[in-house]
């Protein structure tokens, strides 16, 4: 099997469902997270020590190669031009084992609609200050004369020094 296709194919999967990490460890089924859930990508072999050392070798540079023997880990960029995407990644010995993680990297800024978030967020986070306070209304206070009022700003400091 060419590592580079059994690379890609995972990067692919990753990509449509919109996954965060992929997790490659000798003789385990791929991984990937999806939110807070980490799950193994269907239809997907576990690769062997020499595969996954094969697998290191078509993607990294001599002098990264040489990190990785040296070190035993190793950073790295990789670009999935035909999907416009980039993985982050590493490459290091777990007990002895080659494993590698990639870290999918959106090109672009996802619409606020798309990260699913209540849309009073939306008016928080387009505020020009930059600033924004969230104070608890407390209803039940029948006389302002008995608190003492302060400033957000002293809020702030009061928080800080605490």
């Amino acid at each position: 099997m060419d590592q580079k296709v059994y690379l890609m194919s995972i990067l692919d999967y990753a990509i449509q469902q919109k996954g965060q990490d992929v997790f490659l460890k000798s003789h385990s089924v791929p991984r990937l997270r999806l939110g807070d859930r980490v799950v193994e990508i269907p239809s997907c072999q576990p690769i062997d020590a020499a595969g996954m050392r094969a697998l290191a070798e078509s993607i990294l540079t001599a002098p990264q190669i040489q990190t990785l023997q040296q070190n035993k880990s190793v950073d790295f960029g990789f670009d999935h031009s035909a999907k416009g995407c980039r993985f982050r990644g590493n490459a290091f010995f777990q007990q002895g084992t080659l494993s590698m993680v990639f870290r999918l990297l959106w090109r672009g800024i996802p619409r606020f609609s798309e990260l699913n978030l209540p849309p009073v967020l939306e008016k928080v986070a387009l505020e020009k200050s930059g600033d924004s306070l969230f104070r608890k209304n407390d209803d039940s206070r029948d006389d302002d004369s008995d608190h003492e009022r302060k400033s957000p700003e002293a809020h702030y400091d009061d928080r800080r020094s605490g």
